[in-house]
């Protein structure tokens, strides 16, 4: 149980950070997509099934994917027109401390929230995701279950003129993979599922109550389905949507491209010329007839059934529309290609540089998730971190942004005000790496100590007003190493206290309950 909670904290961060960035771009993203299918998506099914599918790739991309020309690119200059300077400044472990709230807030007189608060609140989402999560699964797999069922007690066709239909368009849509149909008593609209080895079912009411020339449709539908992997595309839709069941941009996409992929599939049986327009229309119109349930069908597996409005218009594009030709097909897949080269990189050139200034190489979310969970499981379970001080105010937190020089300024740390003299304790047991005592008024850290401890970490405790400890002295947790001071840049006595591990900077607040 140690372990899940541990977990849930060094994980939910980055995970709830991943999922808010994901979820600002899809939602501008959305927007473009949207203004776009309206001019160029009722042209062309497959520009629209394109646009959206962009969408649902967004999704999966890690959020610091850039690009010099990109609409990533553009949001980022113009989130950047009103600052100073256009890329903030991170000092490193042992620079300076050349930054200062300008306007401390004083919390004597007001209510201060703890950031235990904060881990319960990000621990409370994290929860409450993962249970949507694996309620969306658990129904995802019901549903699956329920057509694995059905297939698997239904009977294979094996009348001759159904055979001969399948054989046909099995050769006139170049299909290698073995197709069966199979039929029973269950009253369902028609559908198609597998990967490997597709199968076809077809109700046995629709088997007697439609003439062969109206069944023709039917089964050349669902080979198209079988042809394109739409199994496969839809599965991996529903997924996504589990994973996203609270963004309502995925459950738009995913219709959207639903209902393009019903409208490509009628196209693509027309386009061989096999099927005049009359008799595939009247498919449609046998199927409506017969009302079948099952409607879900579309939006979870392949099938010829889709919902009434979607019906209606599929039967407009057969009676009216001209045939989809290849050159257009071509050209929606440049389109699309270049319109993904330019929406989906979001992070905008700003996240490389940043990268590349603060000397750290760019990774993925994943691999960068990994590390930080292995490494900081192992060094979680040695160390325990204790406060520096009995009682205090804070009046900094860590990561807030100052302006200094213009600059926007990193806080690396955080700042706990108490008055001048006050005893400064060991935060764990460690070595004393530095130990400065040497400073320049009104500049830098002023007096400070470093102290190394197991697993990589350090603490740093700046502004001292004394110093009780020398370098490569060993230390206890709680032992008075020094007293709180003003010195250096500041503007009252408090301590600036850092926690780093293998030279990165890591929220105090994570490891201490302040």
């Amino acid at each position: 149980m140690n372990m899940i909670l541990t977990f849930a904290k060094i994980t939910g961060s980055p995970i709830l950070h991943f999922l808010k960035l994901e979820l600002l771009y899809s939602s501008i993203l959305f927007l473009v997509i949207y203004m776009l299918s309206l001019v160029f998506a009722k042209k062309s099914p497959y520009m629209q099934i394109g646009l959206w599918t962009l969408l649902l790739i967004r999704l999966v991309l890690p959020p610091n994917l850039t690009s010099d020309y990109s609409l990533g690119s553009v949001i980022h200059s113009i989130s950047t027109i009103n600052k100073i300077d256009k890329q903030p400044v991170v000092f490193e472990q042992e620079s300076p401390l050349l930054f200062i709230n300008k306007n401390p807030v004083d919390t004597k007189n007001s209510e201060h929230i703890p950031s235990s608060l904060t881990n319960s609140v990000k621990l409370g989402l994290l929860c409450v995701w993962g249970c949507g999560v694996c309620l969306f699964f658990g129904i995802f797999l019901v549903r699956l279950d329920r057509y694995r069922r059905i297939v698997s007690n239904a009977e294979n066709i094996r009348i001759p003129i159904y055979m001969e239909l399948l054989h046909k368009w099995k050769r006139i849509l170049k299909i290698k993979r073995s197709v069966r149909l199979i039929t029973s008593n269950h009253i369902i609209s028609p559908f198609t599922t597998g990967l490997f080895h597709p199968v076809i079912y077809l109700p046995q009411t629709l088997l007697e109550s439609v003439q062969i020339e109206h069944l023709e449709p039917v089964i050349a539908h669902e080979m198209v389905h079988i042809k394109r992997y739409d199994s496969l595309w839809i599965k991996w839709q529903n997924v996504l949507q589990c994973v996203y069941f609270f963004h309502p941009v995925v459950w738009i996409a995913n219709k959207k491209i639903n209902q393009a992929r019903e409208y490509i599939c009628d196209g693509q049986v027309l386009m061989t010329k096999n099927i005049v327009r009359e008799d595939y229309g009247k498919g449609l119109l046998n199927i409506l007839k017969l009302n079948l349930p099952g409607t879900d069908c579309p939006a979870f597996i392949p099938g010829f059934k889709s919902p009434n409005e979607t019906m209606k218009n599929r039967i407009k594009k057969i009676k009216g529309d001209q045939l989809m030709k290849k050159l257009h097909i071509i050209i929606s897949f440049v389109f699309i290609f270049l319109a993904g080269m330019l929406l989906l990189p979001m992070a905008g050139k700003g996240a490389k540089n940043n990268s590349v200034k603060s000397g750290q190489p760019q990774q993925n979310s994943f691999v960068q998730l990994t590390e930080k969970f292995t490494q900081e499981m192992s060094s979680t379970t040695k160390i325990k971190f204790k406060k520096p001080l009995k009682e205090y105010v804070i009046t900094a937190q860590y990561g807030a942004e100052f302006m200094f020089n213009n600059n926007f300024i990193k806080h690396n740390g955080i700042d706990l005000k108490e008055k001048r003299g006050t005893d400064i304790y060991a935060s764990a047991d460690g070595t004393v790496f530095k130990a400065v005592i040497t400073y320049t008024k009104n500049k830098g850290y002023g007096k400070y100590i470093i102290i190394q401890h197991q697993d990589g970490f350090k603490t740093l405790y700046a502004h001292l007003d004394k110093i009780d400890v020398q370098e490569g002295q060993n230390v206890k947790t709680g032992q008075v190493i020094g007293q709180v001071g003003d010195t250096g840049q500041g503007t009252g006595s408090h301590l600036h206290f850092e926690l780093i591990h293998q030279d990165e900077h890591k929220d105090p607040a994570e490891y201490i309950e302040f």
